[in-house]
């Protein structure tokens, strides 16, 4: 009640209570609340109600990029550079889509590359998986012999690339098989796969975990050889595949990609 212009509070109250108008001419009374709950309007009056679980959101933790070569470029449209063609769009019997390749016609030495231009940055993500679905058209020999790469390198030449994770393929090397690479500088790790380089197609895979610490190599999704050393954790890497011409041969394609994809994952905890 009202004594004197003040309010005076009956033993009816306690401690935190809270008086609100439940008509236009009377009040009433709303008990404190017990700790955590939250004050809500249910009906037009003043309630408290205890708050549900509220879940973060979480971020995705996979992101896949995939390119199939190419699906919006003519077939047989070329690119060339001093009478010799890098880039050619081909199709094969018995096996869908469109196919990259890398093709020598002309009597010249050099490098035959195709570079995506995005940068990988492999310290940053817990986990990279690059595949490239590819195969050899011709085997290197002494006519023509070549060099092919497959895999992550610097954005210089291949042959001259200051680091890279890539796969490798020479008649000259690991008696023409497959090898698997890593190259910090100068140092270079180079391991046999044990897979002889041949005409099939292959799925060839790089899976980089360890903040960018280690290296393992997949043909075919089998395992053929995890490299721990020579990886550049403090640079970008680029996406590529390229094939060097040290002996010019016969002219045709050497190398041939249907698409390449890679994988970023976040592994570890995002908050």
């Amino acid at each position: 009640m009202i004594n004197n212009n003040a309010w005076n509070f009956d033993n009816t109250y306690t401690v935190g209570d809270i008086l609100y108008a439940d008509t236009t001419s009377t009040l009433a009374k709303q008990n404190i609340g017990t700790a955590g709950q939250v004050l809500t309007v249910s009906g037009g009056l003043p309630t408290w109600q205890t708050p549900g679980t509220v879940s973060p959101v979480v971020p995705p933790t996979t992101y896949f990029f995939e390119t199939d070569f190419f699906a919006d470029v003519p077939l047989n449209n070329t690119v060339t550079n001093n009478n010799w063609r890098y880039g050619e769009i081909t199709t094969e019997t018995n096996h869908p889509g469109q196919i990259f390749s890398l093709v020598l016609s002309n009597l010249l030495t050099g490098t035959l590359r195709f570079l995506m231009t995005s940068p990988i940055n492999i310290s940053l993500v817990d986990q990279i998986d690059i595949y490239f679905l590819s195969k050899l058209n011709r085997l290197s020999t002494g006519s023509p012999r070549y060099k092919s790469y497959k895999g992550l390198t610097s954005s210089n030449l291949p042959v001259s690339s200051s680091y890279g994770i890539y796969f490798t393929y020479t008649d000259t090397e690991f008696g023409g098989n497959f090898a698997i690479n890593t190259k910090n500088g100068i140092p270079t790790t180079s391991l046999d796969s044990g897979v002889p380089g041949d005409l099939n197609w292959h799925l060839f895979q790089i899976q980089i975990t360890g903040a960018g610490t280690s290296a393992e190599f997949f043909i075919d999704n089998v395992s053929v050889g995890t490299i721990n050393t020579n990886i550049n954790t403090n640079a970008d890497h680029f996406i590529e595949f390229s094939d060097i011409v040290s002996v010019a041969g016969p002219f045709g394609a050497l190398t041939q990609v249907d698409y390449y994809a890679h994988q970023l994952t976040m592994v570890g905890t995002r908050f």
